[in-house]
């Protein structure tokens, strides 16, 4: 068993493999996120309260789930890394970081579009909205060091435990509502129960769904690209 996973993760294996991969991925995604979207907006009623702004909310929750989640991801590459010194690692962890900075610059963005109109101001020194933000840029530092900002021979052994120790904000993050007056809402979904609407509920785990979808082909196409760039010409063509 240990030599049939040594041998699936030898480079021309995985590049073998996962170019059957992204193109049932990307139509399964596309067909999920255009069911969730279409739920959300055509099959819901407007809020009598926020009015149609709150729709964003089908492309900011999701974005702010997976931010967390990425990094999650992220720091499980990062300790194989440090236990196996396996270069496949840090070069997953490092994609996963270049998801999760996206995916979190745009949980801040479409937050700012949703806060407007709903609190009136683009941008509040919540707790929700710092610790996010703390989390921005712990993403960009790890991505700093990955790229070799400092003493190439170190980077990528500083990134990876710059990665673990990184993940302490998460709590931060998830519990920043619960542990200090905000003025950003409360979780309305939890594991055992979940105040919003049987149908938006639906909707945002759709669209998660769908975005999880896209961070593995993501994470498919950075790994052929990493591998063929670092191996040479002789893959090219896998």
């Amino acid at each position: 068993m240990i030599n049939n996973y040594y041998t699936f993760y030898k480079p021309h294996n995985i590049l073998k493999y996962t170019k059957y991969l992204y193109y049932p991925i990307l139509i399964l995604s596309i067909i999920i996120f255009s069911a969730g979207l279409y739920l959300g907006i055509m099959c819901l009623d407007t809020d009598y309260q926020q009015g149609e702004s709150y729709r964003i909310l089908y492309i900011h929750v999701p974005l702010a789930w997976s931010s967390t989640l990425i990094y999650y991801i992220s720091s499980f590459f990062s300790l194989i890394y440090i236990v196996t010194r396996s270069p496949i690692y840090s070069m997953l962890s490092v994609i996963n970081m270049e998801i999760g900075l996206v995916s979190t610059f745009l949980t801040l963005v479409t937050g700012s579009l949703w806060g407007l109109p709903t609190w009136g101001t683009w941008w509040v020194w919540d707790a929700r909205l710092t610790s996010v933000l703390i989390l921005l840029i712990v993403y960009i530092i790890h991505y700093l060091i990955a790229k070799n900002i400092f003493n190439a021979n170190h980077s990528l052994m500083i990134a990876n435990i710059f990665c673990l120790i990184g993940a302490l904000i998460i709590p931060i993050v998830k519990k920043s509502v619960e542990w200090w007056s905000t003025l950003h809402q409360s979780s309305s979904i939890a594991q055992s129960h979940s105040s919003v609407h049987f149908y938006i509920l639906i909707s945002l785990l759709l669209i998660w769904f769908s975005y999880c979808l896209i961070i593995i082909i993501v994470n498919i196409n950075g790994i052929r690209y990493e591998l063929i760039k670092s191996k040479g010409s002789r893959y090219i063509n896998i």
